[in-house]
């Protein structure tokens, strides 16, 4: 599933798709309850539920990175994590992929918190704005990185439902990690400031 699919998901799909997921035909389905279904007696997960709660969503996370990496435009934005010591302030991949697994979790119904939760190592996860300024983020890459989290995903046996829903919580956070507007794609540029560049 491509960009363009999920860019017709709206805010108002996103809001109502993260509180009571999506069913398997694409129709927005009532929260789980014992009751959803009196006469046949059968209840509907929650998208939650459907990603394998916490532990699912945790290593859905850790392909999509992987999957990321392989991509050299991709890989250089996580510039500050492979140096050695990594900045301070920064996070390792770990602390990255266990924020992202709390944000993700949290849209998809679970009990997970993200905003000023606290990871390994005692790394307090962070606003979209805040995590991104500086990276000079361009809209093809997270363009770029939508879709092979997509692919990813589609390769692990999500439905094409829980795709959209997942690609509209990834697409409402757009502005605020696609912060260079100055050009469509390329990779990460050492920012002027760092010891690299004095």
């Amino acid at each position: 599933m491509g960009f363009r699919a999920w860019a017709v998901m709206g805010m108002a799909a996103l809001a109502m798709a993260s509180i009571t997921g999506c069913s398997s035909d694409d129709e927005m389905s009532p929260p789980a309850s014992p009751n959803n279904n009196p006469s046949t007696g059968t209840t509907q997960q929650s998208l939650y539920e459907r990603l394998g709660k916490k532990e699912g969503i945790a290593t859905a996370i850790t392909a999509v990175v992987d999957a990321e990496l392989k991509d050299t435009e991709m890989a250089s934005y996580f510039f500050f994590q492979v140096q050695t010591p990594i900045p301070a302030g920064h996070p390792s991949r770990a602390q990255i992929e266990e924020c992202f697994v709390l944000q993700l979790s949290e849209a998809a119904g679970g009990p997970e918190k993200y905003a000023g939760a606290k990871v390994s190592g005692g790394f307090t996860c962070r606003d979209m704005t805040t995590a991104h300024k500086g990276l000079g983020i361009p809209e093809g890459i997270f363009e770029r990185f939508i879709t092979i989290a997509a692919g990813v995903l589609q390769g692990a046996g999500v439905k094409e439902a829980d795709i959209k829903v997942i690609g509209g919580v990834l697409m409402g956070e757009k502005d605020t990690v696609a912060q260079d507007k100055s050009r469509k794609t390329g990779a990460f540029q050492i920012p002027s400031t760092s010891p690299q560049n004095k």
